[in-house]
């Protein structure tokens, strides 16, 4: 982004809305107005759920998802994109809070948009670049299992700790016998729900020449599409209905969500000290507590916004630094309203593509269903069982474990496997922050091999022998001096 334009011009770069403003009609607003509403269906149980996965009480996920849509609305420029809680944030908000206060999520939330806002302003968006694919691939999927992991013992009713894939695993072998079957019936349905409703989501049907106008087929085909869009909804609303009929003097069969804090949070600078069992914690412990995670959290929350705002841009150029910006503005923000670390959403943003967004706009109305619902509808969360919010995070990330990168690579380029199994297994074994590191020092370690280690080419065409260096050969010019020394004594050619 360029600072020295036009003070007009530069309004316009850095409020978008300044520009599609002029446009906007009561048909633009109808059509932002219906994906606002669809979104929201998936970010309000979405959102709880994602509360749960970083270790807070629900009304935290609905604070992350109250800014972040009023925020883009006036300084995003790609419409699809759906700012709000993440399950990937939601882990890391989880490994570097674990055992605290919420205000070290809600400080996190704060550093962290500072961080993405100064990256943005100084243009250091190209830096992403050098986080591979196969690394980021290699993050998410292990994320994307860590998370399940950490979520079956709530599908089962066990309470055990689990910071990481491997507690989670030995923490089920060990409590297994403890299993609750009413948790373990509910949270199977929920999955089995869930993934039918998606499954109908994409069924399509076929229209002859004579009935592609049929208006009945239009309305059952969007009817089969927005009941696999609202299935996070659907599950968690038939779950509470089942478990306030069941309820029995005060006793349930379930393990329920409980007591949510009511009404909208109020506006507060973010805490800077905090007290956590009865010990006043200053700043400075604070930011040794959240440690890397000032740094690893929002990195990781620009890649996958950059991502998925490349995704949703349909061909056009896309401003890169001013998303960055934008997603920072949204973290400050929010964090002055108790939100943890938010960005874009994939599986959102792709259901407002389908819902016919036309402008950033849609995520103020989806906000707005927020805020209603935080207003009055909190108290009729308390019956909500865990184990169908499991089941909604759980179906959620299945789709982030990505194999069709590993077939690729195969096929193309062997070497890139390294990095990203590296990343994989170390996500796994040693926690998903350190997993992206070691990918990244994996990485280095490839370029440097290729710098180092010089792959020539030979094409002989009879008349003449071409070589193609592939890597520098001047840094390292005694290395290439005999590779050529040896191509020229062991080939064919020059006998």
């Amino acid at each position: 982004m360029r600072f020295n334009l036009h003070p007009k011009r530069l309004v316009g770069r850095v409020f978008p809305i300044v520009e599609w403003a002029r446009t906007y009609d009561l048909r633009t607003g109808i059509g932002d107005l219906i994906a606002g509403v669809t979104v929201a269906l998936t970010l309000v149980p979405q959102s709880i759920a994602y509360a749960a996965l970083a270790g807070y009480e629900p009304q935290y996920g609905l604070y992350a998802s109250l800014t972040g849509g009023f925020v883009y609305a006036v300084m995003g420029t790609v419409p699809q994109i759906n700012i709000g809680p993440t399950a990937l944030l939601s882990l890391l908000t989880f490994t570097y809070t674990n055992g605290t206060s919420p205000d070290f999520a809600v400080l996190l939330c704060f550093i962290g948009g500072v961080v993405q806002l100064i990256a943005g302003v100084a243009q250091l968006g190209f830096l992403v670049e050098y986080v591979s694919t196969p690394v980021v691939s290699g993050f998410t999927s292990a994320a994307a299992l860590t998370i399940a992991s950490s979520q079956i013992k709530s599908l089962l009713g066990l309470q055990y700790e689990a910071e990481s894939f491997m507690t989670s695993w030995s923490g089920l072998v060990h409590n297994i016998v403890d299993t609750k079957l009413h948790d373990a019936l509910l949270g199977l349905v929920c999955c089995i729900v869930l993934m039918g409703m998606k499954a109908i989501k994409e069924i399509r049907i076929r229209k002859s020449d004579e009935e592609q106008k049929s208006r009945s087929k239009v309305i059952l085909q969007r009817s089969l599409w927005f009941a696999g869009v609202s299935r996070n909804a659907f599950v968690v609303v038939l779950a509470s209905v089942v478990a306030f009929i069941l309820q029995q003097d005060e006793r349930n069969p379930f393990i329920l969500t409980g007591h949510i804090t009511p009404g909208l949070p109020r506006p507060q600078v973010p805490p800077f000290h905090s007290t956590v069992l009865n010990a006043t914690i200053s700043a400075g412990g604070m930011f040794s507590k959240l440690g890397s995670g000032l740094l690893i959290v929002p990195l990781v929350g620009v890649i996958s916004n950059v991502a998925i705002a490349k995704a949703f841009s349909q061909g056009k150029t896309l401003d890169a630094t001013q998303e960055i910006i934008s997603l920072g503005i949204c973290n400050i923000v929010g964090s002055f309203f108790r939100s943890f670390p938010v960005n874009g959403s994939f599986t959102r943003s792709a259901v407002s593509d389908a819902s016919g967004v036309r402008t950033p706009a849609a995520g103020f109305y989806t906000s707005l269903i927020v805020l209603f619902t935080l207003w009055l509808l909190t108290p009729y969360f308390y019956f909500i069982p865990r184990a169908a919010l499991a089941a909604v995070i759980v179906c959620a990330v299945l789709h982030m474990v990505d194999i069709d990168i590993v077939i690729k690579l195969w096929k193309t380029s062997r070497l890139d496997l390294i990095p990203l199994v590296g990343t994989f297994v170390c996500g796994l074994l040693l926690g998903v922050e350190v997993g992206l590191g070691c990918g990244v020092a994996i990485d280095a370690l490839l370029i440097l091999f290729y710098q180092v280690f010089q792959v020539i080419t030979q094409f002989d065409l009879k008349v003449v022998f071409i070589l193609q260096v592939q890597s520098p050969f001047v840094a390292n010019w005694r290395l290439f001096h005999l590779n050529i020394h040896n191509i020229y004594h062991y080939n064919q050619y020059f006998q």
